[in-house]
């Protein structure tokens, strides 16, 4: 009986936890670099009325380095989706264990991507370098 109960309450307790946690733990974020940013600015304020020139402030993302994360991403991404299929064959037609096809297939062609990402980024450095000569 007691047991019963208590499953009932479970059912409901998690399911909203979850939710509660999934959508909190977001707006904690937003609200920490927020605040982080008003110190930042009220620091800033406090140096200009001592009469202190403030260091600029840096651009935190600049465009080469988010075109290099947006490559990085779609490596990683292609490279996860292409371990799962290649483990699931490797799984079903070789027999061996999926847990470890899939998992050691995920982690074979991040290890690819990963390395065809540092050699494409390699060659965008030298041909910066060669455009500024």
């Amino acid at each position: 009986m007691i047991s019963a109960i208590l499953l009932d309450v479970a059912n409901v307790v998690v399911p909203v936890v979850a939710i509660a946690f999934v959508f909190s733990i977001p707006l904690l974020g937003i609200f920490l670099y927020f605040q982080q940013k008003r110190l930042e600015m009220n620091e800033r304020k406090m140096m200009i009325e001592k009469g202190i020139i403030p260091p600029p402030i840096e651009k935190e993302a600049k465009a080469p380095t988010q075109n290099n994360k947006t490559l990085q991403t779609g490596l990683s991404l292609l490279s996860i989706s292409l371990g799962l299929v290649v483990g699931y064959l490797l799984g079903k037609y070789l027999g061996v264990s999926s847990v470890f096809s899939i998992g050691g297939s995920i982690l074979f062609f991040l290890g690819v991507a990963s390395l065809l990402q540092a050699l494409v980024f390699n060659k965008r450095i030298e041909g910066d370098k060669n455009e500024e000569l």
